[in-house]
């Protein structure tokens, strides 16, 4: 049977996180009756991970598989049928049975996006920070983190993993115009991790914390030492990478407007 990949995009606000769960709005519920009713067959989606109540995606590839080849209505069908806070942006064909959008993706980023001045128009996508904060203190600490590789300091408690070694590729803050922005690449990441390093980072900013106290946090693998798991609302899934050759784009007409 096909496998189809799907690239969804959303924003996390009304939602108790992507996983279908009893009893709460979920992306994954809308996304997986959409398609149900478009291919007249149920559907169930498979995420290339999860993310949280209140976090927002530009990338959430999932998977269904589906016998034989899409209608060509089905990209428009989709999107106009989804809430407006859900599209999908892209659709590709698995090139390979055993292919799985959580277990085969090989790496993960997110972005974290924090202002310092109250922006009506980036409410709910970014956190306001009222203080004065030491960026470049923040930027080099945020490179401390990739001499490690085990991360239970910054992982919810009770959320029963295997392992926390995490292998981070990148680390770091930018700006873009007045809005800072953390990025974060690794193959996988633990629940809540990035939200945690952020509210870690913030008291490195505050002056609260310094690089060798962050490193006895990791080190310690001690939840309680490492900062608060700061809001949902800056947090972004921006990429799920896969082998090259893994996937091939499905084309549809696509209604312009014109």
């Amino acid at each position: 049977m096909p496998r189809y990949v799907i690239d969804i995009s959303y924003k996390g606000t009304a939602y108790s996180g992507w996983q279908t769960q009893p009893n709460c709005i979920t992306v994954q519920g809308e996304v997986d009756a959409v398609l149900s009713r478009i291919l007249r067959t149920p559907i169930i989606t498979y995420g290339a991970g999860r993310t949280d109540s209140g976090v927002h995606a530009l990338k959430m590839p999932a998977h269904f598989d589906f016998e034989g080849d899409l209608p060509q209505h089905f990209f428009f069908s989709s999107n106009a049928l989804l809430p407006r806070d859900i599209s999908i942006t892209k659709v590709h064909k698995a090139l390979r049975s055993d292919f799985h959008a959580r277990f085969s993706g090989r790496e993960r980023a997110y972005r974290y996006q924090i202002i310092f001045r109250k922006d009506p128009i980036k409410h709910g996508f970014s956190r306001w920070i009222k203080e004065t904060v030491d960026v470049p203190a923040m930027q080099s600490a945020a490179k401390v983190l990739l001499e490690f590789d085990s991360f239970e300091s910054f992982c919810k408690t009770n959320s029963n993993n295997k392992t926390y070694i995490c292998n981070l590729k990148e680390s770091y803050f930018e700006w873009e115009g007045d809005m800072l922005v953390y990025h974060i690449r690794a193959n996988r990441f633990l629940r809540s991790m990035v939200r945690t390093i952020i509210g870690t980072m913030l008291m490195i900013g505050k002056g609260d914390l310094d690089e060798e106290r962050l490193r006895h946090i990791i080190q310690s693998k001690d939840r309680t030492l490492a900062g608060m798991t700061e809001l949902a609302d800056g947090l972004f899934l921006t990429d799920v990478a896969y082998e090259e050759g893994s996937l091939e784009e499905v084309s549809f007409a696509i209604n312009n407007g014109k």
